[in-house]
């Protein structure tokens, strides 16, 4: 036996698996609704459910590998700190509730960084030894790898990059597609108006005041292809607006690069699904601000591990783990 369920927890949906261990190859795969709603408690019940599919059958497996939105301190497995979107999350102990429940060893890690081993170990940045790992979707999160490790700081939140200040806002607040995705609605709700405006045609208040139901209306047309799709054919909004995104991107990740110092930048995320367009464009921010000598050993590239590289991260995770805790 090798096997290892892996579970990556995320605010929309729970992907799960079953792996290999000697091969890291999935044997199942699966997801299911977060419904991230039902909190801490809520979620806890999903995994068990997941662990069960797998074993009630008196199928075995080797343990239990987590990777969680959130803060975690990997020493006692569990949650420290979250965000709003799971509400009473902070302080859930899944090592102790797994093992307990399951009789299997568990371990839990945060996601950007089992996304970031992942691509260290067996991804975009293997065999090198100090890899920056940056996921931009909704948020930023981010990851430092150091020969095979990932850094977690003093008190576990270190490379929560997303924090960062930056003159406007905080980094993620800045930079992130959700962001993108927002301004660009606004815009486009705003030029409608002052069209039709200008037509003659009677404005609509509650639009031209940023009412939210027509900003969710205009949000529903400019989906995120819809708008790398206008940029491409010239749109001057979002070409603007990308370009602004390209260059906050290469401002966080040069003040990064100043502290860390990393062979290789990987980027993954939301920002994957454009990668043909974004790369050159983040490239060349990332170089106006890097000095020469810095930005000529400092490499770019886009992850490979897609949506596998938390369930493959928390198995690399709990390896490591497991090893340390029995002295190996």
């Amino acid at each position: 036996m090798d096997r290892f369920i892996t579970i990556d927890i995320g605010g929309t949906d729970i992907k799960y698996g079953l792996m290999e261990g000697k091969t890291a190859r999935f044997l199942e795969k699966g997801k299911r609704p977060t419904e991230a709603w039902l909190g801490g408690t809520g979620i806890v019940e999903k995994v068990l459910e997941i662990i069960s599919s797998f074993t009630s059958g008196g199928e075995k497996a080797d343990g239990v590998c987590i990777s969680s939105a959130g803060m975690v301190d990997t020493g006692r497995g569990r949650i420290f700190y979250s965000g709003p979107n799971i509400p009473d999350y902070a302080g859930t102990e899944f090592k102790t509730i797994i093992e307990e429940k399951t009789g299997l060893p568990c371990e839990i890690e945060n996601d950007v960084n089992c996304a970031g081993l992942s691509e260290a170990v067996l991804g975009a940045a293997r065999g090198r030894d100090s890899v920056l790992c940056l996921t931009v979707g909704t948020g930023i999160g981010g990851c430092f790898v150091w020969k095979g490790d990932v850094y977690h700081g003093h008190s576990g939140s270190g490379c929560e990059i997303g924090y960062m200040n930056l003159e406007g806002g905080q980094f993620e607040r800045l930079g992130a597609m959700s962001v993108l995705l927002r301004r660009i609605a606004e815009q486009k709700l705003q030029e409608k108006t002052d069209r039709d405006t200008a037509g003659g045609d009677k404005a609509d208040g509650h639009a031209a005041g940023g009412d939210t139901t027509a900003l969710d209306d205009v949000s529903r047309i400019w989906t995120g292809q819809h708008i790398f799709e206008a940029a491409r054919e010239g749109d001057p909004i979002c070409v603007s607006e990308i370009d602004r995104m390209c260059d906050i991107l290469g401002k966080g990740i040069a003040n990064i690069c100043y502290v860390l110092n990393p062979e290789v930048v990987v980027l993954g995320g939301g920002v994957m699904a454009q990668k043909e367009y974004l790369y050159p464009r983040i490239r060349s921010a990332l170089d106006r601000y890097l000095i020469p000598s810095i930005a000529q050993e400092t490499e770019l590239t886009m992850a490979r591990q897609g949506n596998d590289a938390g369930m493959i991260g928390a198995y690399l995770h709990f390896q490591k783990m497991q090893r340390k805790r029995q002295g190996r």
